[in-house]
């Protein structure tokens, strides 16, 4: 548990940002045709977030919790991403009361032996084209396999990435095409946000590992994958760049954060209201 100064802004910053992410996500998994298994494997320890990734976490919290968060943002927020909604198939669901755990069944459903009983290691997956369930497939993606045996979280999402120098040139798989959407999109979304929801990005960071479980808050994350080297790559591919990053650059800096040994925490963030390090 821990303090975090937010501003009074609709859903604060905890579930501003993991609604944005959430919807993005799942707008993702439909554009590129990923499924449900696809997606949380791609989402969850591989880039420092929970096991139970983005749809068995919704699972464990309950989808009408989730509807109920987005109906808040949705109605009272205006930005530059308000054209995210939830899903059709997602208001199927809702409709049908296949909220999650607490229903017996949502994006993953337990598979019942032949006395009754669910086994608990066995569960089907749902195919959101169809709203059918099939036996949890383990998906495929060489560059997971490959990124499976680095275990520094940055060095991974740069490998992920193919921010790492060795894969940047080739042709990306899936894999890489969708974190890299994915990542791009939260970073922009997350700088886009201060001053209004957080006047400093270690707010933002902060509510993120202790609200959502993330191993490394977006800006942390930014840090890790290379902010020069990726805002670079957003330009090339004509991305939307947030002018608070363009601003940190222009700075001379090529990190939000750096080590400072003077400071209790041994480390300052590039404070944007004053354009000056913080502790």
């Amino acid at each position: 548990k821990g303090v975090v100064r937010a501003k009074d802004t609709p859903n604060f910053i905890g579930n501003r940002i993991g609604t944005f992410s959430v919807l993005n996500v799942m707008r993702l998994m439909q554009e590129m045709d990923l499924t449900v298994e696809e997606i949380d494997a791609l989402t969850g320890s591989a880039v420092g977030w929970p096991r139970s990734a983005t749809f068995r976490t919704i699972d464990l919290v309950g989808l009408d919790i989730l509807g109920h968060v987005v109906k808040n943002m949705t109605e009272n927020v205006r930005d530059e991403r308000s054209e995210l909604q939830i899903p059709a198939f997602f208001r199927q669901m809702l409709e049908r009361k296949w909220l999650g755990d607490k229903t017996k069944g949502g994006f993953y459903k337990k598979l019942k032996s032949g006395d009754g009983k669910s086994k608990e290691d066995e569960r089907l997956a749902l195919d959101w084209k169809t709203l059918e369930y099939h036996p949890r497939q383990k998906p495929k993606f060489a560059a997971l396999d490959m990124a499976k045996n680095v275990e520094e979280t940055g060095a991974r999402v740069r490998m992920l990435l193919g921010m790492d120098g060795g894969g940047a040139s080739q042709k990306p798989d899936k894999a890489t095409a969708f974190l890299w959407a994915a990542l791009s999109d939260l970073w922009t979304y997350s700088a886009n946000r201060i001053p209004e929801i957080s006047d400093s990005i270690v707010e933002i960071d902060r509510a993120m590992r202790m609200g959502f479980n993330w191993e490394l808050g977006p800006f942390e994350l930014w840090d890790a994958a290379g902010v020069e080297a990726t805002v670079a790559r957003m330009k090339k591919e004509g991305r939307p760049v947030a002018a608070n990053v363009e601003k940190l650059l222009a700075a001379g800096n090529k990190s939000w954060y750096a080590d400072d040994p003077k400071t209790q925490s041994g480390r300052k963030h590039w404070d944007l209201a004053t354009g000056n390090w913080q502790p």
